[in-house]
């Protein structure tokens, strides 16, 4: 049943939801090598700390972009787009602001507003439920 619903006239023609899939999927490789790295050594224990924390956010946030890229495939919401665009900000952001800071010792000043653009994509997501829009 699922599967047949994700074929239809929204399953088929969601630019947003590749888009989604493809930068949740980008997301989690990335995070997975910077994990890789930090547990091999690469990074020095300050700088790993930092990249450990951007990565963990980030590969908790690339699972939520491709249940975001399914969700807008079933559910026609406006407001899906916006939470998942601001989680892709979030990990730009927030955890590419990290890591920048683990390799370089600046960047820090991108963390705040990608984790405010996370809670923004969470708050974002609430919206869309309460909105109980059908498609």
């Amino acid at each position: 049943m699922a599967a047949e619903r994700l074929s239809g006239p929204l399953g088929s023609g969601r630019t947003t939801s590749r888009v989604w899939l493809a930068l949740g999927g980008l997301n989690g490789a990335l995070a997975v090598g910077v994990l890789a790295a930090t547990a091999h050594g690469r990074i020095g224990s300050r700088g790993a700390e930092l990249a450990e924390i951007g990565a963990r956010f980030a590969l908790t946030h690339a699972v939520v972009l491709v249940a975001l890229a399914i969700a807008v495939r079933i559910w026609a919401s406006r407001l899906l787009d916006v939470a998942a665009a601001l989680m892709v900000a979030g990990c730009l952001l927030f955890s590419g602001g990290l890591y920048l800071d683990a390799m370089t010792g600046s960047g820090a000043f991108a963390v705040p507003i990608g984790g405010t653009c996370f809670i923004l994509g969470w708050l974002s997501l609430v919206g869309a439920a309460l909105r109980e829009r059908t498609v």
